[in-house]
């Protein structure tokens, strides 16, 4: 596991599998929401649920004569940065994943349901809607001297080409043309959203000045340095209401469709077509999980009454989808696509 830096890292599609892959006796998971900072009864209970994890994990490393002065020093140091964060301006979500021996810490770019779970793995649930397969754009970034595009997903920027402004006396109509040629010839063979960044001025004189290029959104800067957390944040963003927007869309239609047989609800089927990569969209209550044990070796699955040493299944399917390529939609109880059912979910074709 990655340990921690100075700064909270953006949690990435790397880390992500990493958590996904890792497996021992003793995981925690404490998932903290940013909204959880303005409220201070809800904040004392993130200490509660502390203080129960510090005393079962702590007599669990006793019974097995394993010394637990690490832990004691990576819980410490969560209860530091929690407070820390508490009272910084940031305003993001952040998770925890600590173990016995190691701790990683992550800034997770989407409002969350506030979650501890101890378990043989970490919960990584809330977080899978960042890395759906189906969820890009292209973002052209402008200033001055230069012009940079992008292909972003919820968690990265990765830049395909630029444009410099090597115009006499920075002509802007020259250098406005060349990059029309560029980005037209990106989204001719891309279906991804196209998304203009910079500040208000210079979004507006190029959009003036190349009238065919339409832009699906537009990301509003306050400088022309460029700024890779800023940008890649506010990407995340659009990506997330567009995930919302097209989730909400895809469960209204079921609703009314006549053929249900579209939508799988059986909880062992959706686990072994989850494991073989057959699971195209999972839809998953956002703050309940179906809770129960998983013999992976067997493909078998059984639902128990709440216990908080159980497993997610919820967590375990929604893992096993995004890792094989798939999609997971968190969603209320009533915007489910079949509501009567706690896990829905719709199979490649």
């Amino acid at each position: 596991m990655i340990q921690i830096n100075t700064d909270i890292p953006l949690i990435s599609k790397k880390d992500f599998l990493q958590l996904a892959e890792f497996r021992e006796s003793s995981c925690i998971s404490i998932l903290i929401p940013q909204k959880l900072k303005s409220d201070d009864r809800l904040f004392a209970k993130i200490y509660t649920k502390i203080l129960r994890l510090k005393s079962d994990f702590k007599n669990e490393l006793n019974s097995k004569r394993v010394s637990n002065s690490q832990f004691e020093r990576n819980i410490r140091l969560v209860e530091t940065r929690i407070e820390e964060w508490s009272k910084s301006s940031d305003s993001h979500s952040i998770g925890f994943f600590l173990t016995k021996n190691a701790l990683s810490i992550f800034e997770i770019p989407l409002e969350i349901p506030f979650k501890v779970y101890y378990n043989d793995h970490f919960y990584l649930k809330s977080i899978c809607p960042l890395f759906n397969s189906n969820s890009h754009l292209i973002i052209l970034f402008l200033n001055k001297a230069n012009a940079r595009i992008f292909q972003a997903n919820a968690t990265d920027l990765k830049q395909i080409t630029g444009v410099q402004n090597r115009s006499a006396n920075n002509r802007n109509s020259e250098f406005y043309s060349r990059i029309e040629t560029v980005v037209d010839r990106i989204i001719t063979a891309s279906s991804y959203p196209l998304v203009i960044a910079g500040t208000k001025k210079r979004i507006k004189d190029f959009k003036e000045s190349c009238v065919n290029v339409k832009f699906n959104h537009e990301i509003e800067l306050n400088s022309q340095t460029f700024k890779y957390r800023i940008l890649s944040k506010k990407a995340a963003k659009i990506i997330l209401k567009i995930q919302r927007n097209n989730v909400n869309k895809t469960a209204n239609l079921i609703k009314r469709s006549t053929d249900k047989d579209l939508v799988l609800t059986d909880l062992n089927k959706i686990m072994n077509h989850a494991a073989g990569g057959k699971v195209k969209m999972l839809f998953l209550e956002k703050e309940n999980d179906v809770i129960g044990e998983y013999d992976e070796a067997n493909d078998f699955v059984f639902q128990i009454s709440n216990d908080h040493r159980a497993a997610s299944l919820s967590n375990l399917a929604a893992v096993k989808t995004i890792v094989n390529n798939g999609n997971v939609f968190l969603l209320e109880h009533t915007n489910m696509p079949l509501p009567k059912e706690r896990i829905n979910a719709i199979l490649q074709a």
